[in-house]
């Protein structure tokens, strides 16, 4: 087999590992990139669903509270304040 044949062979097979190693770069850079934006989202929706979650317990403490304190309004009726008021003058 002459040289220039030898040579061109070579220089083929090394364009052909040049365009392989940069087909799999640019994959690479590609799945990365997607990964990562994947991660990203199920981390936003993980603190979102955690935000909602402690804004819904707070939100069930405080209505807890208010009906406690409704339970505990005492309503009297106005005709014993009359009458106690008329006690004592």
């Amino acid at each position: 087999m002459p040289l220039e044949t030898r040579l061109m062979i070579g220089c083929f097979v090394a364009l052909a590992a040049a365009l392989v190693l940069a087909v799999t770069k640019v994959l690479g850079a590609w799945a990365d990139h997607h990964i990562s934006r994947h991660d990203l989202i199920v981390e936003s929706r993980r603190r979102r669903l955690a935000y909602f979650n402690a804004v819904a317990e707070r939100m069930s403490d405080i209505t807890d509270e208010e009906a406690a304190d409704n339970d505990s309004v005492i309503i009297e009726d106005e005709d014993n304040d009359q009458e106690d008021y008329a006690k004592a003058a």
